[in-house]
């Protein structure tokens, strides 16, 4: 079984996205990074907003979750 690489939706910018990014080198976790332009609003796109209705950053999804 193998299992589904952990994402983090982030922006550079983001502290909060930097504490989530720390936290998950910390532990080791292997994780992808996508980064979201929220200049240009792509936060609050239907395809983000399925991922957090609120439309806000850090997202993780952790796996099939």
């Amino acid at each position: 079984m193998t299992q589904q690489p952990t994402t983090l939706y982030r922006h550079p910018l983001s502290g909060n996205s930097h504490r989530v990014e720390l936290f998950l080198n910390l532990l080791g976790v292997e994780h992808e990074l996508v980064d979201v332009d929220l200049i240009a609003g792509e936060q609050k796109t239907p395809p983000f907003l399925t991922l957090n209705p609120r439309g806000q950053v850090p997202v993780l999804i952790d796996g099939d979750n």
